[in-house]
């Protein structure tokens, strides 16, 4: 358009990092529990339960807990919970979303919930949590 563009430079800071996950889903020897990895990962902050996992895996309840357990160390709820509270804990640090904006996006219904869940895992409310990161970085 022959408009001269200004040279002056706008950093606009990232939402975060997302990291490659799929070479440890692989070294999982289970095909099964491989995939239900996979679904946590890509579906966990869509709200998601153990329900919703059982219908992409073809295994009973009993016997996914149990592989899962014994090959992850936690249960299929609990890795649930484990990736919604990163992504809390990520968007708490890195946004000015609402606690709110932030329940929304990471699957959880109740702002109520997501602050007992976030309090049980991590000894802290999401507000102070906050506030403790952003003195951690000055």
């Amino acid at each position: 358009s022959g408009q001269k563009v200004s040279s002056d430079a706008h950093l606009i800071k990232p939402l975060g990092i997302a990291t490659r996950q799929s070479t440890d889903i692989q070294a999982i020897d289970d095909k099964n529990i491989s995939e239900a990895v996979r679904f946590i990962r890509h579906h966990a902050c869509d709200g998601i339960n153990v329900q919703d996992l059982l219908k992409s895996v073809p295994l009973s309840r009993r016997v996914l807990e149990s592989r899962f357990q014994k090959l992850i160390g936690r249960s299929p709820h609990e890795e649930i919970m484990r990736i919604r509270l990163d992504r809390v804990k990520q968007l708490l640090t890195e946004t000015d979303l609402s606690l709110i904006q932030i329940a929304e996006r990471t699957g959880f219904q109740h702002p109520e919930y997501l602050n007992v869940a976030f309090k049980k895992q991590t000894g802290t409310t999401p507000g102070k949590y906050r506030r403790d990161q952003e003195h951690a970085h000055w």
